[in-house]
């Protein structure tokens, strides 16, 4: 049951029985059996299917979001189970925003990384938040994302600025708004939202959003990149993401949205203990390596 439901958290991840497959490494027919011995074992519905992809039934959304937390949990356990042979290697964990992993600068900050081959590192999403305190706790090497107010930044806690970065509006390109000349915050009233939020996110950080979303207009509270945009493709819902999502997004066919209020832009960069030098050397490593014109 678990390897089935593990597979589904991959169908749900890219919303594509083919790309899924291949992700998995096995056959698109087995993976669909298996889906089907799935939701019979279940006794219920767990995706339909469409001319873009798949699309999960509610049923399927409740499984797939509370799959991400436990597949998770289940990894770190198995993770803190260590061999005698591991502790050869050392762990070392970074820890970023989707900004980081879901665009171009993934390619490029991961470069210095193949040239530890002592290390096993340790990629992990999270909120800034949650991130800042795992840097305190020691629980975090490096942490990629915004940097915080001046008034609660620490110490012990080296911050780096790279970029500055603001929150615009994607939907997608048949979407009635885009024909109107100004998008006021009553025409964005008149639409639902998919919202991509990280496991355990704090309220403190829908800040971020600059008030542009009601509470009672989000219809997806979603923790993976590539479901958010499958889910604003081919509807009329709307979503928020950071400039950086600009290409990806146009890849599912979405545009930016221009609205007559503008987000706040945000400092962006990396933060590490001052003690660590490891990390203090990884970190100037992987800066060098971005390329000047995406900051822009």
């Amino acid at each position: 049951m678990f390897k089935l439901l593990t597979q589904f958290k991959v169908v749900g991840e890219v919303r594509n029985i083919t790309k899924a497959s291949k992700i998995i490494g096995i056959s698109q027919p087995t993976l669909t059996q298996n889906l089907t011995r799935l939701e019979k074992s279940l006794g219920t519905t767990l995706l339909t299917r469409n001319i873009s992809g798949i699309e999960l039934t509610e049923t399927g959304e409740k499984v797939y979001q509370n799959l991400i937390g436990i597949i998770d949990s289940y990894d770190n356990l198995i993770s803190s189970i260590k061999n005698p042979e591991d502790e050869k290697r050392k762990l070392f964990t970074i820890g970023c925003g989707f900004n980081w992993t879901h665009t171009d600068f993934f390619k490029q900050i991961k470069k210095p990384l193949y040239s530890y081959n002592d290390l096993t590192f340790k990629i992990k999403n999270g909120d800034i938040v949650s991130l800042h305190d795992d840097l305190l706790n020691n629980n975090c090497d490096i942490a990629m994302g915004t940097i915080p107010d001046i008034l609660v930044q620490h110490e012990e806690i080296s911050y780096i600025p790279v970029f500055r970065t603001r929150f615009i509006i994607y939907v997608d390109k048949n979407h009635p708004l885009l024909s109107k000349p100004v998008v006021s915050d009553d025409d964005l009233q008149e639409y639902q939202w998919v919202i991509l939020r990280h496991n355990n996110e704090p309220p403190v950080v829908d800040n971020l959003y600059n008030g542009l979303v009601g509470l009672k207009n989000i219809q997806f509270n979603c923790q993976s990149v590539l479901a958010s945009l499958s889910l604003v493709q081919d509807s009329n819902n709307l979503t928020i993401l950071s400039v950086q999502f600009k290409e990806l997004a146009e890849q599912y066919g979405l545009a930016p949205l221009p609205t007559a209020s503008s987000s706040q832009e945000h400092q962006v960069g990396l933060m590490f203990r001052k003690g660590n030098t490891l990390a203090h050397k990884i970190s100037h490593e992987m800066i060098a390596c971005i390329d000047k014109k995406d900051l822009t």
